[in-house]
């Protein structure tokens, strides 16, 4: 076939629904090559934080809390740029 492996250490489980039916998977355990899978609520895949009800509440306050304290450095840099010159005229 495709040739492709499973890495049982970096693998993780998370089951997706709302809160109420999340809550019913606490018993399921799910195994890889013999190990038991952590259960996770939330995971950072390709630079988005998915979470177990998809509401990507997670991934918004991650964004912003990444956004913020560059938006202070800008606003403190400002001070030391010059704004361009306008070049209107009057005829």
């Amino acid at each position: 076939m495709n040739k492709l492996s499973l890495n049982c250490k970096k693998s993780k489980t998370m089951f997706f629904g709302t809160k109420q039916q999340v809550s019913k998977t606490n018993n399921i355990k799910t195994h890889c090559g013999g190990q038991e899978l952590e259960v996770v609520q939330k995971y950072k895949y390709l630079g988005m934080i998915l979470d177990s009800e998809l509401n990507f509440k997670a991934n918004a306050e991650y964004i912003v809390s990444k956004v913020i304290p560059r938006l202070g450095i800008l606003g403190r840099a400002r001070a030391f740029v010059r704004a361009p010159y306008s070049i209107c005229t009057n005829s």
